[in-house]
Formats: C-alpha cells, structure tokens, sequence
C-alpha cells in the first residue's frame, strides 16, 4: 500500500508521506516512510513525535537539539533518532542556498499524526 501525499507544513517545510505499509505481526500499526523537505534557512517550530523515527540525510546538513540537550549536527549519509513525546525544539538548515532532504521511518498506530505541534 502506497499513498504519497503532501503537506505544506509551518515555516516552510514540506512532508510528503511515501508510503504506508501495515505490519501483519502488529494490527493497527503501519510503517510509514516520509520526505521532509526544508528550503534553505528552514526552521521547524518546536514539536513532538508520538513514536521514535529513524532519520537519514539525503542532502544537506540539519542542526537538531532535543530539550535539555545540545544541538548536533548531521550530514549526507547519517542517521539519527527522532525521540518519542520529547519537545525537538530546534531542527533547522542551517545552508542559505542548499535545501534539505531527510527521510524518516515510524512504525506507528495507523491513523496518527507522526508530528504534533503544541499550541
């Protein structure tokens, strides 16, 4: 099962859904697989995820800092943790002329929102 699907997110930031599998050994979760496209300059504004997701960098560079923690950086080729219910409170791309392209993997209850933004 595959639905691509876009949302034009705040500040920018474009989440495309590339797919969505069920997993037969989890009722009622899914595998779903999203584009995150940040022009350059991009901030996110500070959210939650309900589940881990696992993040790989296609192109550009992306500063991330949890609460509480450092920021850090990741290139082409990493790979790094999205945090269940922790606040990200910075994801940013830092270029001024290059976007960037990141791929994240949840395995998660089908229907629910992978990205929350508190009010």
């Amino acid at each position: 099962m595959s639905a691509a699907t876009t949302d034009p997110s705040k500040q920018g930031v474009v989440r495309t859904i590339l797919n969505r599998l069920p997993i037969p050994a989890l009722p009622g979760w899914e595998s779903r697989t999203v584009l995150l496209d940040y022009p350059p300059s991009t901030t996110a504004p500070p959210h939650t995820h309900p589940v881990s997701g696992v993040n790989y960098i296609i192109h550009g560079h992306v500063i991330s800092q949890w609460e509480n923690g450092e920021e850090e950086v990741y290139g082409p080729g990493e790979v790094f943790l999205d945090h269940a219910e922790k606040v990200h409170t910075v994801v940013r791309n830092p270029s001024e002329t290059e976007r960037l392209l990141v791929v994240v993997n949840y395995v998660i209850p089908v229907g629910v929102a992978n990205v929350n933004f508190p009010e």
